[in-house]
């Protein structure tokens, strides 16, 4: 029993002592929204946990368009291929709100204004490519399509800083 202890604490320690991978990354970017038909934003963090596998969080705000606004918050997990692709696939959270404000109609009289607001939930597939400028840059364009409450297609570059 005190050798099986033994070899199982030693199995631990290499396993804790051995050289290990893990890269954080941050950095922003911009995308297109086809179905929302609009420019947005994004900040994008990401972690490596190792060469080929990654998560992603995202945050890309639209600008608004017709007293609409659209954001989206995605958690995604990445396999870099070894020559830079990766698939996109994981979860998306899509908020969307409408504000239209109070309209003088003259002698017609007014309308009150009017907001809504909605948070749909669905699922991101999609591909992206890392361009390595020097050791810490990556650019990286992306498309993908979330498919749930909301069905749209995103295409969109981001610049990484990768901290080693």
């Amino acid at each position: 029993m005190k050798r099986i202890k033994f070899l199982v604490l030693i199995a631990f320690v290499s396993l804790i002592s051995g050289n290990t991978y893990a890269q954080f990354k941050i950095g922003g970017g911009l995308a297109y929204g086809t179905d929302i038909n609009n420019i947005g934003i994004t900040l994008n963090t990401g972690y490596n946990f190792t060469d080929n596998w990654a998560a992603e969080a995202d945050f890309t705000y639209f600008f608004k368009k017709d007293y609409v606004t659209f954001s989206a918050l995605d958690f995604d997990a990445n396999y870099i291929f070894d020559f830079g692709l990766y698939p996109i696939a994981g979860m998306n959270i899509t908020f969307i709100g409408v504000n239209i404000p109070e309209t003088d109609l003259g002698d017609w009289g007014t309308i009150s204004s009017i907001s809504a607001s909605t948070t749909e939930f669905g699922f991101n597939i999609g591909a992206g490519y890392n361009f390595h400028l020097g050791n810490s840059l990556l650019l990286s364009p992306e498309m993908r399509y979330t498919i749930g409450g909301e069905n749209y297609f995103r295409m969109g570059i981001k610049l990484m800083y990768q901290f080693d």
